[in-house]
């Protein structure tokens, strides 16, 4: 019998202030012991009996695990399982409905993002695919065990203005142009395609990743471009960042993402592409690009989260991090802001405050944090009536107010 009790001890003790997604946040952690032991030990392929629970239980871990978009995985191991590992028939029933429903989703999604990079591609821009579409491709048996909620794309920071371009070409709408303005403190500009309802997932531009505290990875954007690994789909390929480089991109948004919340699915991502490291050199670029991208913490965080919850092991020699380099101070100091119990918005936003060069820049900042543009406060907080959009801006305040760090 797995130790639930343990895992979840190695769990807070690795970050006192983790917080699970869901309705309730943290439901999870309600979870009677023996339907959570069933459910990781699926995720460590070391199965256990069904446990005899009533249907009602099972009907709450469901709700529960939709919500950490792992429900196409289990039931693609369950389904392989012989019967008496399997969970009651109306709960397989629905878990092959979720399936089903990741399955025409994942399509929808490809279809989108094919004719994207096909735009991109004309026009001679090199874009790289991250997170969820990406790592469904590379890693996961089918791309459907991995549900995405949106596109992460990647250009050059020179390549952004004509990206942003060629996305509008296509009918989307750039939420809030933010290059221009802060490029030193956010990331990321957002787009939504007005023109075609069936492309309905957001896509999420990006210049570069990861920029708070103070923190620059050693290299540029131009070295994730120029590590990019191809990626095959069905019918198109497209670029990724390399699986090394994309560990260390998902144990970052996992350790510093204080905005959504864990997801279990998270977690199971981080085993999957440690497991594709399949050479002591690649564990040793692990170890050497984690300092780099000043996220060597972040990747001991994540891979001890895959160990404890999805029965990742680590290749010898690289399973004892007291042997790892050393992180940079700048990083210590960056980790033990956002692992503070209570960090609260003051603490959240000095992650980001000590990027700024001068007075100006930390004014601007604040100006676009408290006044994003109107189309963001639209798509995010919808107004009932146009004229009611200051109180949009309220909400978001609001919803700061009430919980600083989400």
């Amino acid at each position: 019998m797995l130790n639930f009790d343990r895992s979840l001890h190695e769990i807070y003790q690795l970050y006192p202030n983790l917080k699970f997604c869901g309705e309730p946040r943290n439901a999870i952690l309600g979870i009677s012991d023996d339907l959570l032991n069933y459910v990781l030990s699926i995720l460590k392929a070391d199965p256990i009996l069904t446990p005899g629970v009533p249907i009602t239980k099972w009907s709450e871990l469901l709700s529960i695990l939709n919500s950490h978009w792992i429900l196409p995985l289990l039931y693609w191991h369950v389904a392989r399982l012989p019967d008496e590992f399997r969970p009651p028939g109306p709960v397989l029933d629905r878990m092959r409905k979720a399936f089903q429903w990741s399955r025409s989703r994942c399509f929808q999604l490809e279809t989108q993002l094919e004719e994207i990079l096909s735009a991109f591609t004309d026009k001679g821009i090199r874009v790289l695919v991250m997170k969820g579409p990406a790592i469904g491709k590379m890693v996961y048996p089918d791309p459907a065990l991995r549900p995405a909620s949106d596109l992460d794309l990647l250009v050059l920071p020179d390549q952004v203005t004509r990206s942003r371009t060629i996305l509008g070409d296509l009918g989307y709408q750039c939420l809030g142009k933010r290059f221009e303005v802060s490029r030193d403190f956010y990331n990321d500009e957002i787009f939504v395609n007005q023109k075609n309802q069936k492309h309905n997932r957001q896509v999420e531009l990006h210049w570069d990743l990861h920029r708070f505290s103070g923190i620059e990875r050693d290299g540029g954007v131009a070295d994730l471009v120029d590590r990019a690994a191809e990626v095959n789909a069905e019918l198109f390929a497209f670029e990724a960042l390399d699986p090394i480089d994309a560990l260390i991109h998902r144990a970052v948004s996992n350790a510093f993402d204080k905005g959504t919340h864990m997801r279990m699915i998270w977690v199971y991502d981080v085993k999957l592409l440690a497991e594709h490291l399949a050479t002591p050199d690649d564990w040793r670029a692990l170890q050497e690009r984690s300092v780099a991208w000043r996220a060597r913490l972040a990747v001991e965080h994540s891979l001890n989260m895959a160990q404890a919850w999805a029965g990742l092991e680590l290749p010898d020699g690289f399973e004892e991090f007291s042997t790892w380099p050393e992180p940079t101070e700048t990083e210590v100091k960056a980790w033990s802001k956002i692992t503070e119990k209570q960090p609260g918005l003051s603490g959240l936003l000095g992650l980001h405050m000590d990027n700024a060069s001068s007075r100006l820049d930390k004014i601007r900042y604040y100006f676009h944090l408290l006044f994003p543009s109107p189309n963001y406060i639209r798509s995010s907080y919808p107004p009932a009536k146009e004229w009611l959009l200051p109180i949009s801006y309220v909400r978001r305040w609001w919803r700061w107010i009430k919980n600083p760090v989400s």
